[in-house]
């Protein structure tokens, strides 16, 4: 996303009113984070594309509402579970993503471990004596290929060593660096890999440009900053559990199998704990039951896949914990979000009713009638101002 756009949409302030939906307002902050997709939906490219599906939502939370979806206990159960995971979410933007910076060096390092492409033969063997050994017999005369028999990569055998065209980021770090450096056609070594000893000889290569590089720069720098941002996560989770001494009961997961069906006593299981609380076995069921859309047997349903379940709902309890203590959950940024969370949930739930009931005039095609006049029947302001501006910088 356009840091430029994002700073010019909320030059006003988060809290700035964009448009007005039958009186009800959407927000900059709204508009903000439906462009950078961090509220649970695919991001908008536009910031008029971004207030067209957030008019639509609001419309549709007002119909859900009038139909009193609302009073539904698992409705409102997952009206307060999206608030506690937007404000997670900024409470982690905020520990860990704010110190996230990204050096001009390692975006480049990533553009060149997939521009630059090298075409070589390989020998690998066993030790440094062979390799010089191979090195040798080539410098008195004897085929590439023949020497290549002796290869401990049998993939390449009957090629005579010939690996084809790699990527610099596919190579060993030892054989990425020679291939990029010895001269063209020239058997060269022994090059010491992770497994093996290599000798290789480069038949062409070519490296990424400069033009390509800017062309592609914006997006390979996103790219990094949201792998950084994933493994400084897991760091964040990881010390999390260390601190609360959280142990998972895997034993238990096992014997499960892939079933989804439990009985109580199983559904009563403590799988771990926190802070004195217990995480049973029924608070990962319904995440399980949806991943593997209740069917049981397959993968989805098996024990590796409740085990990375149990473990991320234990992570974003730890992160709540963290939360809570923080006293970040009252602050302004994440207030402001509670009522675009209900409005998202409550959207949600109707399309699921129209997708779900079976009954005559049910379905997408009624979904959209519906959507149709609402719109014609509602009174819809919008201040062209914040748009105009953001639409400037696209």
């Amino acid at each position: 996303m356009n840091v430029i756009l994002l700073a010019a949409l909320l030059a006003a302030g988060p809290d700035q009113i964009v448009a007005q939906v039958d009186g009800r307002p959407i927000l900059a902050v709204d508009v903000h984070d439906q462009l950078r997709g961090t509220r649970g939906a695919a991001p908008s490219s536009t910031p008029q594309e971004a207030l067209q599906l957030l008019v639509s939502e609001s419309l549709l939370a007002e119909e859900a509402e009038r139909q009193g979806l609302e009073k539904d206990p698992a409705i409102r159960e997952a009206i307060e579970a999206e608030k506690q995971r937007i404000a997670s979410d900024r409470f982690l933007d905020k520990e860990v993503d704010g110190a996230v910076h990204v050096n001009e060096s390692t975006v480049r390092a990533v553009f060149h471990s997939r521009a630059d492409v090298a075409r070589i033969a390989a020998i690998i063997v066993a030790s440094e004596a062979e390799a010089r050994a191979i090195l040798d017999r080539l410098g008195k005369g004897a085929q590439f290929a023949q020497e290549a028999r002796a290869s401990l990569d049998a993939k390449v055998v009957a090629k005579g060593g010939d690996m084809g065209d790699v990527s610099r980021g596919d190579m060993d770090p030892a054989m990425a660096e020679l291939a990029f450096s010895a001269p063209i056609g020239k058997a060269v070594g022994p090059c010491r890999l992770q497994l093996g000893v290599a000798v290789v000889k480069v038949a062409a290569r070519s490296i990424g440009s400069e033009k390509e590089y800017q062309a592609r720069r914006a997006g390979l720098e996103q790219y990094v900053r949201q792998q950084t941002v994933a493994e400084l996560r897991r760091h964040y989770t990881q010390a999390l559990r260390g601190q609360a001494g959280v142990k998972l009961d895997e034993a238990f997961l096992q014997s499960t199998g892939a079933r989804l069906t439990a009985t109580a006593e199983e559904r009563q299981h403590a799988l771990a704990t926190i802070a004195g609380h217990p995480v049973r076995y029924a608070d990962i069921l319904p995440d399980m039951m949806t991943l593997s859309r209740g069917r049981e047997g397959g993968h989805l349903s098996g024990p590796r896949v409740k085990t990375q379940i149990a473990w991320a709902f234990i992570d974003r309890k730890l992160i709540e914990d963290a939360m809570k203590r923080s006293g970040y959950a009252a602050r302004p940024e994440v207030a402001m979000r509670g009522a675009a969370a209900r409005r998202m949930v409550l959207a949600r739930a109707l399309i699921e009713k129209f997708r779900s009931s079976g009954q005559p005039g049910s379905g997408d095609g009624a979904l959209l009638k519906v959507l149709g006049d609402l719109h014609a029947r509602a009174r819809i302001i919008t201040d062209d101002a914040a748009l105009q501006s953001a639409s400037r910088l696209d």
